[in-house]
């Protein structure tokens, strides 16, 4: 905890922000390169593995057998120091077979300056929309551990074929290496079907606050594939 000059001023800083997933467009894994030399290829197949090919690792073939959630594949490229993994839509504890695009070569795009390459998921396949809520997105910002995030508001339209069995649920978790891997649930609450549907507190007065350097997760599940394809989850809020 920083001190009240410190926190007078991150409150002071503190602003909204907007986020939207939409079908297969949600980003699962975010990756950037660390090591030496060049990268040559990254590559997904979303039956069977992730392979990075680089001039200083050679190749690095990262398969569902070996790494069944997302949380022990992220885990495990950033054991290897070759590319950084951060995790974004998804929970640690998501499956990785058949949840991602098969998109084959996967492009390189810039993202606040630096070179990033996106495992994007597919909605029917992982069966769910989700947002992470957090301080950084990418890899710019420093002392995450300084800040932290607030969820406003939760906005979605989804042609679910499960809405009765399924909820929406928030997640407050922490992921960051050297930091425990928490996942835990802090809201939840049932689902509408295709009605646009939005959910505030206290008629938007108030919000819910993760812990210091935790980020928020909101993630809607259904019991089989989405229906609709203009399906999309919007989440409002606040990082300081």
């Amino acid at each position: 905890m920083g001190s009240l000059e410190f926190l007078k001023e991150r409150k002071l800083r503190k602003k909204g922000v907007v986020g939207l997933a939409t079908v297969d467009k949600s980003v699962g894994i975010r990756l950037r390169h660390i090591s030496t030399g060049t990268v040559t290829s990254v590559t997904l197949t979303a039956a069977t593995d992730v392979t990075m090919v680089t001039s200083a690792g050679g190749t690095d073939a990262y398969t569902w057998v070996a790494y069944a959630t997302m949380g022990e594949l992220v885990d495990a490229i950033n054991k290897d120091g070759i590319f950084e993994a951060k995790l974004l839509d998804t929970l640690r504890s998501k499956a990785t077979a058949a949840q991602f695009m098969d998109t084959g070569a996967v492009s390189s795009t810039t993202f606040y300056g630096k070179t990033i390459w996106d495992l994007l998921l597919d909605s029917n396949g992982c069966d769910y929309m989700a947002y992470r809520l957090c301080y950084d997105r990418g890899f710019e910002r420093a002392n995450k551990n300084n800040h932290r995030v607030h969820l406003k508001e939760i906005k979605y339209a989804i042609n679910l074929s499960g809405a009765t069995a399924s909820t929406v649920t928030v997640y407050d978790t922490s992921y960051d290496m050297g930091q425990p891997k928490e996942e835990n649930a802090v809201y939840s609450v049932a689902t509408v079907d295709t009605t646009a549907t939005t959910i505030d507190w206290r008629g938007g007065r108030s919000d819910i606050t993760a812990k210091e350097a935790h980020d928020l997760v909101v993630v809607i599940p259904d019991s089989d594939d989405f229906t609709d394809t203009a399906a999309y989850l919007r989440v409002t809020g606040f990082i300081e």
